[in-house]
């Protein structure tokens, strides 16, 4: 591998690129290379990943023993104990690792769970119902969820911008240039109710009722209280449909937050910053195998 932050970085797409399309070739596997490695390693590359077993590092990036030093926790969340691991890495092996890579994954079951116990209503009833027919969870697991919650509460405002997307998608219209700008309006709590219908019916909507369902969204969303209205709104669409969109959304929004909150914190890391080695973050789509870098690169 490289040594520097970007040549690591590209060999990890370059990895990932064999993982999507092949064909694999599995470095260092063989005895030989284990035998090479039985004395000292120097890994290059640093990953704090979730624990699901779909998500194997080293088989998404194809890359073998010695390559990646890998530390795993449920929520891939950076307590003292995952730092620690870390500072360990970046201060003893020589030369340092060149990158730390967080890495998070579509339907994270540990971000789910803080979101079932802190914004109940951003999941599915019958996940929620599933998660209370489990045993009651112990003091370590319920740390763990609480370790999350942050991510849960940051991934709220980006609520704004879904459901004013879901206004242009239902009403029949592709969604219009001013859309990224009023969006940013809405995260600022700078619309009224009343500017948001009158926009709506500005941007050719034919029925009032058309507007008063997407704001009735926006306020039942945004924790104001749902409209009384709601329901007979929802008819309008295939409600179930809708609905689990938008929890899923939200669910993916919150994975993604925590990894930017890891990263945010490996960078204010004393160690690592000492160290100088670069911190990015990734989210693994269960879906289609594809990693998408959540932070900036290094160049």
């Amino acid at each position: 591998m490289a040594t520097t932050a970007r040549g690591v970085f590209q060999d990890l797409l370059d990895g990932h690129k064999r993982y999507l399309r092949g064909p694999l070739i599995h470095p260092h596997t063989t005895r030989d290379a284990m035998l090479g490695l039985a004395i000292a390693q120097s890994p290059e590359v640093c990953i704090l990943a979730c624990a699901d077993s779909r998500v194997s590092p080293e088989i998404i990036f194809d890359l073998g023993l010695g390559a990646l030093f890998v530390v795993r926790v449920a929520g891939n969340f950076a307590d003292e104990d995952n730092q620690a691991s870390l500072e360990y890495a970046v201060q003893h092996f020589s030369p340092p690792p060149a990158l730390i890579v967080v890495l998070g994954h579509e339907r994270c079951g540990a971000i789910q769970a803080a979101a079932i116990t802190f914004d109940p209503c951003s999941v599915a009833p019958e996940k929620v119902a599933e998660f209370g027919h489990h045993p009651a969870p112990s003091a370590r697991l319920v740390s763990l969820v609480t370790r999350l919650q942050p991510a849960i509460l940051a991934s709220q405002p980006s609520d704004r911008a879904f459901v004013t997307s879901l206004y242009w998608r239902y009403a029949g219209q592709a969604p219009d240039e001013a859309l990224p700008s009023h969006c940013e309006r809405l995260a600022a709590d700078g619309v009224s109710r009343g500017q948001l219908e009158d926009e709506f019916r500005q941007g050719g909507v034919a029925e009032v009722n058309d507007s008063e369902f997407v704001t009735s969204l926006y306020w039942r969303y945004l924790g104001c209280g749902p409209d009384k209205k709601l329901d007979g709104y929802l008819d309008k669409v295939a409600r179930k449909h809708l609905e689990n969109e938008f929890r899923a959304h939200r669910l993916d929004n919150a994975v993604c937050e925590n990894v930017k909150l890891t990263v945010a914190e490996l960078q204010a890391n004393e160690v690592v910053r000492a160290s100088g080695t670069f911190v990015v973050g990734a989210r693994y789509d269960l879906d289609d195998g594809l990693v998408t870098w959540l932070t900036p690169t290094p160049e």
